[in-house]
């Protein structure tokens, strides 16, 4: 159970740092942003888009692939 619990509190850890990157680089920390990357920081796999877009289509439906490319995209530049 602590493993979990240190597992969950890395993947804040680097939420919060990927945060900070997006705002640093002057970019907006849009509602879609903030869960694209924490999917992929929580991921244990590495998500394709298609499975981002699926998983997240719902939440936001009006969400496109573009988007979720254009954030895998800065996620990249940003060192993730």
């Amino acid at each position: 159970m602590v493993v979990g619990m240190a597992e969950t509190k890395n993947a804040d850890t680097e939420f919060e740092n990927c945060r900070q990157r997006l705002k640093e680089a002057g970019l907006r920390i849009t509602p879609q942003r903030i869960e694209i990357c924490k999917l992929i920081l929580n991921s244990k796999e590495h998500p394709s888009a298609d499975k981002v877009f699926q998983d997240l289509k719902q939440l936001f439906p009006h969400i496109s692939l573009a988007t979720i490319y254009n954030t895998f995209n800065l996620m990249k530049q940003l060192g993730y």
